[in-house]
């Protein structure tokens, strides 16, 4: 009975996600309200609909989880925690309804801009970045004692070998994180000029694969590969272009399994041979529930149940606390021995204590709801809505085109991830990408500056 009232919750979800597809299928650029409604989809309504479908969820003992947040039963209990969700999405579909008007002309702007850009400067910046990335994934080889040690090491150690040195740690990773933000932003912002200019390259869009493929191999983190692979679909139902769409469908479930692995073998790549063996066991029925929530990091539903379930009553409300992390996050713990922990770790620590060095994500919503409670329902939209005001603002300088994509791209990882986390990451990229002056000659000289 209580698993019907879930998956009749599910569809006014559903209608709303219907109607703002045939609504953004109109846009002609990625921008990050459309980035945002695509974050929502992936990181939230698609993962707890696979819970409720599977009438909850509990974790296989391979996957490894020694803490008490694998396991969600769905019960008159959940329905709270649910709710609380659903009310949320609801106001955000509810607000883009409304504002739907100012978002078809913030893209039609955006769209305008996209003619004047120079593809050789694009791709002039793309191949700088890599070589950036290039010269710091070395350095971090060099450090660890080879490729044979780098790759030895789990994926979240691989910088850690200079952790001894924090403030050079704190500037390497915010360059690093910088350098692949920017690297996925400039490259869909490529796409999408190669489409509005009704232009070709094949061959330099397979490049801009390889490069993330590698930033997968080197830091184990598949995100921005799945950020690239999501949105240029998207580009291709936007401009019809339905032999690319329809290949990217069919690439699909490759892409799936793919990531569903990779989930497994990051932690060690050259003893990942030795222990495929164990994979048997991932195509019984809730293995495989389990690779479908792990594909589109649906663990994070389980620890927002358990959030939105303890905190105000087994934990205190942080009353804002993680978001400290924005005022002190450059300054090392030699200066500020009590310098707050990052979100993610301070709720490792509570659902998974004895794990050294893990970090669990709960959704944007996860951190709302630890720090305001049930005023998320109101906040979220609220920073949906200065999103949009920030927007309508920033395109009326065209040279801040880059930065668009640039907030686009986190805009669908700040779904995921923690406003701090993101908002720092925004702040790095545009210092990186104004210190290098990466928007000089970005446009051909006959573009007219208003709009």
């Amino acid at each position: 009975m209580i698993q019907y009232i879930y998956i009749i919750s599910l569809i006014p979800l559903y209608y709303f996600i219907y109607k703002l597809s045939i609504f953004f299928s109109k846009n002609k650029t990625i921008n990050p309200l459309f980035s945002v409604f695509i974050g929502i989809i992936f990181f939230i309504i698609f993962p707890l609909t696979i819970i409720v479908f599977n009438n909850g969820y509990i974790a296989p003992f391979y996957f490894g989880i020694e803490g008490n947040w694998g396991n969600i039963i769905l019960n008159f209990k959940t329905l709270y925690p649910f709710y609380i969700i659903y009310i949320t999405l609801l106001f955000i579909f509810l607000f883009f309804i409304e504002f739907k008007n100012k978002i078809l002309l913030f893209d039609y702007k955006l769209y305008k801009c996209l003619h004047s850009l120079k593809l050789k400067k694009l791709k002039k910046l793309i191949l700088i970045l890599f070589l950036f990335y290039s010269l710091i994934v070395i350095y971090f080889i060099i450090k660890s004692g080879g490729i044979y040690k780098y790759f030895l090491l789990a994926f979240y150690e691989r910088q850690n070998i200079i952790i001894h040195n924090e403030l050079l740690y704190l500037i390497l990773n915010a360059i690093e994180g910088s350098i692949k933000i920017l690297l996925v932003a400039i490259s869909l912002l490529f796409i999408n000029v190669l489409y509005s200019q009704r232009k070709r390259d094949i061959l330099f869009i397979l490049f801009i694969f390889i490069i993330q493929l590698i930033i997968v191999l080197t830091t184990g983190n598949r995100i921005y590969f799945v950020i690239l692979f999501v949105f240029t679909t998207a580009l291709a139902f936007m401009y019809k272009n339905w032999k690319y769409f329809f290949n990217s469908i069919l690439l699909i479930p490759i892409i799936f399994i793919f990531m569903m692995l990779w989930t497994f073998v990051r932690n060690n790549l050259l003893e990942s041979i030795n222990i495929l063996d164990k994979y048997s066991n991932l195509f019984d029925v809730n293995s495989m529930i389990t690779n479908l929530l792990t594909a589109v990091e649906g663990m994070n539903i389980i620890v927002l149940f358990h959030i939105i379930q303890d905190f105000g009553i087994k934990y205190q409300y942080l009353y804002g606390l993680s978001y400290f992390k924005l005022i002190v996050f450059f300054i090392p713990r030699f200066i500020f021995p009590n310098k707050p922990i990052n979100f993610t770790t301070y709720i490792a620590e509570l659902y998974e204590p004895n794990s050294i060095g893990f970090s669990l994500n709960s959704t944007i919503l996860g951190e709302m709801y630890a720090n305001i409670g049930f005023f998320t329902v109101v906040f979220f939209p609220f920073i949906i809505f200065i999103l949009l005001f920030l927007l309508c603002k920033i395109i009326k300088n065209k040279s801040n085109i880059i930065i668009i994509y640039l907030l686009s791209v986190n805009s669908f990882w700040l779904i995921r991830g923690t406003i701090p986390e993101i908002f720092i990451s925004i702040i790095m990229a545009i210092i990186f990408l104004k210190g290098l002056n990466f928007e000089k000659n970005l446009f051909y000289t006959t573009f007219i500056n208003k709009l």
